[in-house]
C-alpha cells in the first residue's frame, strides 16, 4: 500500500491508495461502471412514480362539483 499525499486533506493525513502505479488523478476518478450515476437514476425514478400515485390518489379521490 503507497501513500500519496492529498490537497484537500489536512497536514499529516496521507490519501491511501491501493494501487501504487496510479496517480492522485487517477484515483478520484469516477468508477467505469458508473454506480453513482445508476443510483441517481433509480432514485430519481422512484421519486416521480412516488409522486405518480400520490397525484393519481388525490385525483381519484375528489368529489364531482355540483351544479347549482
Amino acid at each position: 500500500m503507497t501513500l500519496l499525499s492529498h490537497s484537500n486533506l489536512p497536514e499529516g493525513h496521507p490519501m491511501e491508495v491501493y494501487d501504487p502505479h496510479k496517480s492522485t488523478t487517477e484515483i478520484r476518478q469516477a468508477s467505469r461502471n458508473l454506480g453513482n450515476f445508476w443510483v441517481l437514476l433509480v432514485s430519481i425514478g422512484l421519486v416521480v412514480a412516488l409522486l405518480a400515485v400520490i397525484y393519481l390518489v388525490f385525483v381519484t379521490t375528489q368529489t364531482p362539483p355540483t351544479a347549482n
